[in-house]
């Protein structure tokens, strides 16, 4: 009998076991019905099909960590060098760069941030608001210079969906009137139900949080697209969403207004249930990149359209074919 990427969670000392990432409420409802706990593993399924960020997520345990009477920076003076200058002039005739810039701060005890992108506004190109995963708020941050470059503030944060724990893969874009769209993955845990059995399965999805003061705020999340767990009678899938790309630019049907138009690759991790096992077979990956767009500011979007063909393998088939890392664009004319 194949167990496929099941861990059976067990409290030994209680004799019962409770579902990871849920309150103490889960764990008495379940003491008085008496169902088992395992837990998909979704890294499992998708390896190194999935973005950097998402990957690091579903691979580590994260702990909760209290930013109580920690004051972030607020103000980066870009001008001020943290060491010794060094003098590197100029070589004529190539394009001329300024001195790098350090933009980031590190605020906690994981240093690490990656995944950057940059937009300038089109109608001040001395503002600038960069992105990036941060791994020590779990999250994505933004910062914004105002004077192209010389000065920074941040790190802003927008915050995870309401239901998610982690953020990954931040695209950053301007709207023609200075609205910024900051698009994100936001990833946490979902219940799965299978008769008596509580499975438990990461899922993400992608949100969009809009700043009307340039970058300095963002606004709570935006559902664009939401991953799901879908049980059905001999089967259960969960779609588990990767790598978003924006672009904002004139609505095709209304060009004096722009639409906010957003791809992403959809894993759609199907597992089969075997008959009188409380297990699930070898599960099936299918594969595709869909858009949605919205025209209110993100409020509201339309259905996923997928925009690539949908392929299918087994989870374990190395050579299956893939798809991932779209690149959307609007055209002047909204095409």
């Amino acid at each position: 009998m194949r167990f496929g990427a099941l861990v059976l969670v067990l409290l030994l000392s209680a004799g019962l076991a409770i579902p990871l990432g849920f309150g103490a409420e889960w764990g008495e409802e379940f003491a008085e019905r008496g169902p088992s706990s395992k837990l998909l593993t979704t890294s499992d399924m998708l390896g190194e099909r999935i973005s950097g960020g998402a990957a690091y997520r579903l691979g580590a345990e994260f702990k909760e960590r209290e930013f109580e009477g920690f004051i972030l920076p607020t103000v980066t003076d870009a001008a001020k060098p943290m060491g010794p200058l060094i003098n590197i002039p100029y070589r004529s005739p190539t394009a001329k760069f300024s001195r790098n810039i350090m933009l980031t701060y590190d605020i906690g005890n994981r240093p690490y941030q990656n995944e950057p992108h940059v937009a300038v506004n089109p109608n001040n190109p001395d503002h600038i608001v960069v992105v990036s995963h941060d791994f020590d708020v779990s999250c994505a941050v933004s910062y914004v210079s105002f004077d192209g470059g010389e000065t920074w503030r941040g790190p802003g944060m927008p915050s995870p969906g309401p239901e998610d724990t982690f953020c990954s893969d931040p695209v950053v874009d301007f709207g023609r009137d200075g609205t910024v769209y900051y698009t994100l993955l936001s990833i946490g845990a979902r219940p799965l139900r299978i008769g008596r059995l509580l499975y438990e399965t990461e899922v993400a999805s992608v949100t969009v949080s809009v700043s009307k003061d340039g970058g300095l705020s963002w606004s709570s999340p935006l559902i664009a697209s939401r991953g799901r767990v879908v049980p059905q009678v001999d089967r259960a899938s969960v779609s588990f969403l990767d790598k978003p790309w924006m672009d904002v630019g004139p609505d095709k049907n209304d060009p004096a207004k722009d639409a906010i138009y957003v791809t992403y690759t959809e894993f759609r991790i199907i597992y089969p249930f075997l008959d009188f096992y409380p297990f699930v077979g070898e599960p099936t990956i299918e594969v595709s990149i869909k858009l949605v767009k919205s025209t209110d500011g993100g409020l509201t979007w339309t259905s996923p359209v997928a925009v690539s063909p949908v392929f299918s393998g087994l989870a374990g088939d190395e050579d299956a074919r893939l798809v991932q890392g779209s690149h959307v664009h609007v055209a002047e004319d909204g095409t």
